[in-house]
């Protein structure tokens, strides 16, 4: 399933899609460049974590642009400088800057942001 970036701002002016089905057999690679890194591991970003069954409802979680815009520099960063960290290094860091690009986006609006899993 694709990652989908959902902004607490409907109607943003802008398309907030982008192309992430890149992301999920990445998953375990990023993973790794997060520990290796010491940030903050991408499934804390998401609404709910993709293999959570859990029914209750839980406060929906908003995180500031400028916090993304930072991660995604540092797994872009390093993917870039050891493209052999990943499948597919040069489309997968593609990917990753189109969501930065709509991060950068949202932080000129003040939206907030968190993943959800696509359909």
């Amino acid at each position: 399933m694709p990652f989908c970036l959902i902004l607490d701002k409907r109607e943003p002016g802008f398309d907030e899609s982008f192309e992430s089905s890149l992301f999920e057999n990445a998953s375990d690679d990023i993973e790794q460049i997060e520990l290796q890194l010491n940030i903050k591991h991408h499934l804390q970003y998401f609404k709910t974590p993709p293999n959570d069954l859990r029914v209750e409802d839980i406060e929906t979680p908003w995180f500031e642009a400028q916090e993304g815009i930072d991660w995604l520099e540092a797994i872009i960063g390093h993917i870039r400088s050891n493209p052999s960290s990943v499948q597919h290094p040069n489309r997968l860091a593609a990917r990753l800057k189109a969501c930065q690009d709509i991060l950068r986006k949202a932080k000129e609006i003040r939206a907030r942001w968190h993943f959800e899993m696509g359909q």
